[in-house]
């Protein structure tokens, strides 16, 4: 894919995630309102199907065919040509926080070629986008991730003992090894919202991020690869 064409990619996700924001801090949508459950048997709430209705409205407007794959909804095809892309979307990610007024939510999305395997390395473009920040983390291929004009390095830390790492533990209890593994870190955080917690890793904040619940999905992941 040419280098242009990646770097609209990573604009158009970088107005996506001011539309889903708009969408949640102006709009009236209840955030303790419970409507049932989404796709990966997590409880949904009547934010997330406002902001997934407005990422699809986004993608429709601003491409004329696409894939749409959300944590919140059915896969969805839109526009009569052949897709060039597909999208892989969490429109709400750290949904408990945002329902509680915790920091740490944020939109996920992560753009891949539309008709190959969903794998990490064919990801093209990635945005971690937090809902209560104007900046997000937007990540192209070949050109890194950063938050505005700033280039998002990893700390380079080595040593456990040194690491300030993440653990995500919601309905998990973990096993000795990871017990062992938070008594030996300097310190242990668990934020509640993937993305988010990899995108600290990303911009040096901590160290490392770890997932071991078996429990994480595309949605959670495809922005990965460019940390």
């Amino acid at each position: 894919m040419a280098a242009n064409a990646v770097v609209q990619l990573g604009g158009e996700v970088v107005r996506l995630h001011a539309e889903v924001r708009r969408t949640l801090t102006t709009s009236s949508v209840d955030r303790a309102q419970v409507l049932g459950k989404n796709r990966k048997g997590d409880r949904q709430r009547s934010f997330d199907v406002a902001a997934d209705l407005a990422t699809r409205r986004f993608l429709e407007n601003e491409f004329d065919c696409g894939l749409i794959l959300s944590e919140e909804s059915d896969n969805h095809r839109f526009g009569e040509a052949d897709p060039v892309y597909r999208f892989i979307v969490d429109p709400v990610d750290g949904s408990d926080n945002w329902a509680r007024g915790l920091p740490l939510s944020s939109i996920a999305v992560a753009v891949l070629p539309a008709e190959r395997p969903i794998t990490l390395d064919r990801v093209v473009a990635a945005l971690v986008g937090g809902l209560e920040e104007e900046t997000p983390i937007v990540c192209t291929r070949g050109e890194g991730a950063h938050r505005g004009a700033e280039r998002l390095r990893t700390s380079g830390t080595q040593r456990i003992t040194d690491a300030v790492v993440s653990c995500e533990l919601n309905h998990f209890a973990p096993p000795p090894r990871v017990g062992d593994l938070f008594a030996a870190a300097r310190a242990v955080r668990s934020y509640g919202c993937a993305s988010r917690a990899v995108a600290l890793v990303a911009g040096g904040a901590i160290d490392a991020h770890i997932d071991v619940r078996s429990r994480l999905t595309p949605e959670s992941t495809a922005t990965c690869p460019f940390i």
